[in-house]
């Protein structure tokens, strides 16, 4: 048995981290005169604007809060490398392990969907570009939803999505505290990938499962 007995109906994946690795995007940065270390201050105020709007029941374009919280970053980037920046969220690379863990999942029978405050088209590209679409079936955003994840109604976009109305019925998998917090806090039960021996934050609700990669993940669930 695991802390996610009984094995829930669907998993859901967040996608910026949980399944793309940043650290293209550093290399990128340095390559363009940039600290590497640029990229997660500007995650980070990225995520802060759209907290935010959510706080308030209201939302923005994943793209267009990166290209403004850039610009307010690096003031000297002409539009070409801000656009060329904000567009390689959807050219990442994948962390090591989703590939063999997306595939051992979907050989066990386990229903994947991906939730994203970015658009569906970049999460669509990284799984399609590695030959990994079929390992997921919807791949859904929380535009529209009225905000961001945490907020709950960016829950519900998947539990509409996936016809249930039970939200202990679905999983929420992701490396950011936040997010499950969130989502724990919206019905679902929770995932934490903790690639980096990290310490879980005590004043989050603690996550259902912990899990060092997504291969250990579809381990837990055999």
């Amino acid at each position: 048995m695991t802390a996610l007995d009984p094995r829930p109906r669907v998993l859901v994946l967040d996608v910026n981290e949980t399944l793309s690795d940043l650290s293209h995007l550093r290399r990128l940065v340095e390559e363009a005169g940039l600290p590497w270390t640029i990229v997660d201050l500007w995650f980070a105020q990225v995520l802060r604007d759209g907290f935010a709007l959510a706080a308030v029941g209201e939302e923005a374009g994943f793209a267009d809060i990166a290209a403004h919280c850039l610009r307010q970053l690096a003031p000297d980037l002409d539009d070409e490398l801000v656009d060329t920046f904000v567009r390689a969220f959807a050219q990442l690379p994948l962390h090591r392990d989703v590939a063999p863990g997306l595939r051992a999942l979907a050989r066990q029978g386990v229903p994947v969907v991906t939730l994203s405050n970015g658009s569906a088209s970049v999460a669509e590209t990284l799984l399609e570009r590695d030959g990994l679409r079929d390992t997921v079936g919807q791949v859904l955003s929380v535009e529209g939803a009225g905000g961001w994840k945490p907020a709950a109604a960016a829950y519900q976009v998947a539990l509409d999505a996936c016809g249930l109305d039970d939200p202990a019925d679905a999983a929420m998998v992701a490396v950011h505290p936040w997010d499950l917090h969130g989502a724990e806090h919206a019905g679902l039960r929770t995932v934490w990938v903790n690639r980096r021996g990290s310490t879980y934050p005590t004043y989050f609700a603690a996550p259902d499962l912990t899990v060092r990669s997504f291969e250990h993940l579809a381990s837990e669930l055999t």
